[in-house]
């Protein structure tokens, strides 16, 4: 129970730090879009929060850096989750049954010996296969599309 109040403490104050600095401007921007620049660290972000009206939690060092990191860390994080949910959708693309895999140009041998014996009939199950890399998967894609 302890740890649990420790934890829903410190998700409610990064949750506050963050519609703090979602909802103040500072030099005509807001403060959530100066925080994401590289300099800025929880040093500089406590020093912004002089006299806000914010309880002590979120004044802690430790949920100012988890706070930038989260901030500045978006855009990469973002980026993975669209990946991830490429990948999703990719793992029912059916693989034509006859599907000759030594004519595809780039494809490492050890991927055009695996696929070959299993014929894999989705890309999820190619994608499961030991010697098939993301990068085997990624020409296999654009061959199937031609």
């Amino acid at each position: 129970d302890a740890r649990w109040q420790v934890f829903s403490e410190r998700k409610q104050a990064l949750a506050s730090l963050r519609d703090w600095l979602t909802s103040t401007k500072a030099d005509g921007a807001r403060l959530i879009d100066w925080a994401k620049r590289p300099e800025v660290n929880a040093d500089s972000l406590l020093a912004r929060m002089n006299g806000c009206p914010l309880p002590d939690r979120c004044r802690d060092r430790d949920v100012l850096a988890t706070l930038l990191a989260d901030i500045q860390y978006a855009g990469y994080i973002d980026r993975q989750y669209r990946e991830v949910e490429k990948l999703a959708n990719q793992e029912n693309t059916p693989l034509p049954a006859s599907f000759d895999y030594e004519t595809v140009e780039g494809l490492r041998n050890e991927a055009k010996v695996v696929l070959a014996r299993f014929q894999p009939t989705t890309m999820g199950q190619a994608s499961r296969l030991a010697g098939v890399t993301p990068a085997d998967l990624m020409l296999l894609t654009v061959a199937i599309g031609r």
